[in-house]
């Protein structure tokens, strides 16, 4: 086991018991490098996509989520 697994670990495990916004961020940020370099994308069209896809996936959270939920 590296030491990137124990300090992803030990982050989480900080982030779970705090909640700390910084903390929040940071594994939001590693995820998505993680997910860009697992990627790999070759062209322009499927970033475009998969942007357009998210922009539209964070729309219907952000504004629509108050009908589907007690609290929004």
């Amino acid at each position: 086991m590296g030491f990137h697994y124990i300090l992803s670990v030990v982050t989480v495990v900080i982030y779970y018991f705090t909640k700390n916004w910084v903390l929040n961020n940071v594994l939001g940020l590693c995820l998505a490098l993680t997910f860009l370099k697992t990627l790999q994308m070759t062209s322009l069209r499927p970033g475009t996509i998969l942007l357009s896809i998210l922009f539209f996936y964070d729309i219907f959270w952000v504004f629509l989520s108050p009908y589907f939920t007690s609290k929004g």
